[in-house]
């Protein structure tokens, strides 16, 4: 397996991962109470995580589609 496919396949179930316990820590209404009300939470903090990780993925996917097209001589 190519290395480009490796890296968007572990990214995708990371994303994944990261983005349930974000939307669990936001059900949940998970929020420390030594922090002020300007910071995010911590479920606020794993979606922007969840959606960076997203963005990698979908950008590692388009990277290992090109890279296959190259060594098949299309």
């Amino acid at each position: 397996m190519k290395p480009m496919k490796r890296i968007a396949i572990l990214s995708a179930a990371l994303t994944v991962l990261v983005g349930l316990d974000g939307v669990y820590m936001m059900a949940a209404h998970y929020k420390p109470k030594d922090i002020n009300s300007f910071n995010l939470s911590d479920g606020g903090t794993l979606m922007v995580a969840a959606v960076i990780l997203l963005l990698v993925t979908v950008v590692s996917f388009f990277m290992a589609k090109k890279t296959g097209e190259a060594d098949k001589g299309v």
